[in-house]
């Protein structure tokens, strides 16, 4: 299970507009309940958006896994095929993110210590919770 940033800020290539930045979602981000977006395609994430956890990010499936962007941060990570599969169902049931890493590691049939990995990965980016 590998997860690392692939992209310290998606909006490199996008200027800021407004009090946010624009994010063409028909480029491959899926839009889901929860998403800020607006018409025309476009998810509109304003500056210092407060909102964290699993069910807040976006997973975007690919060749050699998928990738994570976080919008509240601009930031992606690339996720390998196992890391990309457990957020996937873990974004199912954002509830779980409170049960210990031997109970993920038993409910999802995970490696107990590359679970802990991501999961410190993500807990330092504020999007899995601090308990």
């Amino acid at each position: 299970m590998k997860a690392e940033m692939y992209l310290e800020n998606i909006f490199q290539e996008f200027p800021p507009e407004g009090n946010g930045h624009s994010i063409p979602i028909a480029k491959g981000w899926p839009q889901k309940g929860g998403c800020p977006c607006r018409g025309g395609g476009i998810a509109r994430i304003p500056d210092g958006d407060p909102r964290t956890g699993i069910s807040n990010v976006f997973l975007r499936r690919e060749e050699f896994g998928g990738l994570l962007f976080d919008p509240r941060t601009s930031v992606v990570y690339s996720l390998d095929q196992e890391a990309y599969s457990f957020l996937e169902k873990l974004q199912l049931h954002p509830e779980d993110q409170v049960l210990s890493v031997a109970d993920l590691s038993k409910k999802y049939g995970v490696a107990a210590n590359a679970l802990n990995v991501l999961r410190s990965l993500l807990m330092e980016a504020s999007i899995w919770p601090h308990h």
